[in-house]
């Protein structure tokens, strides 16, 4: 998948999930496309 930006390497702190670590967030068409440890 391709996307419009990618930060890598984060960190990413979601209460309601309970996430707080380093993370890659992808974004395209201006929504979140994917959260993951490490983004192709």
């Amino acid at each position: 998948m391709q996307f419009d930006l990618l930060l890598k390497g984060g960190r990413l702190i979601d209460p309601a999930s309970g996430i707080d670590a380093p993370r890659d967030v992808a974004i395209a068409n201006g929504r979140v496309a994917a959260v993951d440890a490490e983004t192709p």
